[in-house]
C-alpha cells in the first residue's frame, strides 16, 4: 500500500497496474484496502461490486481479512463515522464456509490456473461475439 501511496504522491501521476498470477485474489484485496482508504467503501461492498465486474475474485481468506482490516480504513473515518462494533459482530458476514475453512487451511491446487483458463474462454467467447455483430 505505502508503494501505491508513494507513486500517486508525484505530481502527474499515471495508473499502477496491479496483479498476481490469475488476478482475483491477492489483486482484489489490494485494490479493496485501496478502495476503503480512499473511498470509504466498505469491504463487504467492495467485494460484492469485485466479484460482479471479476467473478471469482476475493475468496475465502481474503474475503475474511478484507473484513478484519476494514475498520483500520472506515471505522476510525472521520468521513463515515459509525459506532464500534464487537470484532464478532463486524465479522460476522464475512463467516467462511466448511469448504473456504479447507481452502485456507490445505490450500486450493490448480485454482489459479482453472481461473485463467475460464478467463481465456469467457474472453474468446466475447471476441468471436463481437465478429458477428
Amino acid at each position: 500500500m505505502s508503494g501505491c501511496e508513494e507513486h500517486f504522491s508525484k505530481p502527474g501521476a499515471g495508473a499502477i497496474a496491479v496483479h498476481c498470477k490469475a488476478g482475483l485474489g491477492r489483486t482484489g484485496t489490494l485494490i479493496g484496502i485501496y478502495a476503503m482508504k480512499n473511498y470509504k467503501i466498505s469491504a463487504e461492498a467492495f467485494i460484492g461490486w469485485n466479484r460482479i465486474a471479476r467473478p471469482g475474485s476475493v475468496l475465502g481468506p481474503q474475503q475474511v481479512y478484507l473484513g478484519q482490516v476494514e475498520h483500520k480504513y472506515i471505522m476510525d473515518s472521520p468521513m463515515k463515522p459509525q459506532k464500534k462494533q464487537s470484532k464478532q459482530a463486524r465479522h460476522a458476514y464475512l463467516e467462511m464456509s466448511p469448504q473456504d475453512k479447507q481452502k485456507a487451511e490445505k490450500g486450493e491446487s490448480g485454482q489459479a490456473n482453472y481461473l485463467i483458463q475460464a478467463k481465456e474462454r469467457n474472453s474468446e467467447q466475447k471476441n468471436n461475439t463481437q465478429f458477428l455483430r
